[in-house]
């Protein structure tokens, strides 16, 4: 059963902390925060309370680093809500742990891709997806396809 199409993803709205990564998803990039003080690299969960600092030394000296985007399938799940009242079936919603080319890991949703074609190591690329109200988030999709922001 393939993975969702429609979007699944809940509303962000943008904040001075979450500024420049949504500026970014905006025009179709995707960043990383880069510490200044010892070099690590994370994707930030704009949602997450604490990525105003390194996760690996503590260190609030973090810049914003353009990645190409590409990355390589670590693990995932597929989730299912209940039917609709009228029994129309939920779609299916795959969460997955993303590696970037560039090393930090991404927790999104897959798209455009049936779980039984799921494989450690499978090429990914991102694209973006815009929920109605809010800001564009990233998912990902097998390498050969794209979506952009609607």
């Amino acid at each position: 059963m393939p993975a969702s199409s429609g979007s699944t993803l809940g509303v962000m709205v943008r904040d001075k902390q979450t500024n420049a990564f949504f500026g970014a998803a905006a025009a179709g990039t995707l960043v990383i925060q880069v510490c200044g003080d010892c070099g690590y690299r994370q994707f930030p969960q704009p949602f997450t309370p604490g990525t105003s600092h390194c996760h690996a030394c503590a260190s609030s000296d973090l810049s914003w680093q353009p990645v190409s985007g590409q990355g390589s399938l670590v693990t995932w799940t597929a989730m299912q809500n209940r039917p609709e009242p009228d029994g129309t079936p939920a779609p299916v919603i795959i969460v997955a742990v993303i590696e970037l080319d560039e090393g930090p890991w991404v927790h999104t949703q897959l798209r455009d891709v049936a779980i039984q074609d799921l494989t450690p190591g499978l090429p990914l690329r991102v694209g973006f997806e815009q929920p109605d109200g809010g800001e564009p988030l990233p998912v990902f999709l097998p390498a050969q396809r794209r979506i952009s922001v609607e």
